[in-house]
């Protein structure tokens, strides 16, 4: 159970920090957003500014985009752990399940043999022909089902 509440928090901790750098991205867009309708707007002939020429990614961008991505891939690797969990618990519930049905049919099994032996001993028939029948009422009884 601890091994799930691990896998929850992960899953939690790496959603809360992608969308913080989500937001950290939408405010850089924003703020780029506002950098070019401020110069396109100062960018009359009586007052020429030069836009800033866009160079390779500084090394912050980059450290950002590992960033984003190692957490995605520690978000994708703990669902997919708590998805494994999850698989394992459901065969085992089926097996426990299965288990538990075929007890039941044996239980049914048996009492419809003893009512049916009961049956004999009150109609006063021979025991021996009851036990030599036996095989053929529990065929008969798994064939109904």
């Amino acid at each position: 159970m601890s091994d799930n509440i691990d896998v929850i928090t992960e899953l939690l901790i790496a959603q809360l920090l992608e969308d913080d750098l989500r937001n950290i991205a939408s405010t850089k867009d924003a703020e780029q957003v506002q950098l070019e309708e401020v110069l396109s707007a100062s960018s009359s002939p009586a007052n020429p500014v030069c836009k800033p020429q866009i160079g390779p990614p500084s090394e912050f961008n980059i450290a950002q985009e590992l960033f984003v991505a190692s957490f995605r891939l520690a978000s994708d690797a703990a669902l997919a752990e708590s998805l494994r969990t999850q698989d394992t618990s459901i065969v085992a519930n089926q097996q426990h399940a299965q288990k538990v049905a075929a007890g039941e049919k044996k239980i049914l099994l048996d009492a419809e043999f003893a009512r049916r032996l009961q049956d004999i001993f009150d109609n006063d028939e021979d025991v021996g022909d009851a036990a030599h029948d036996a095989d053929r009422w529990s065929i008969k009884l798994v064939s109904d089902e």
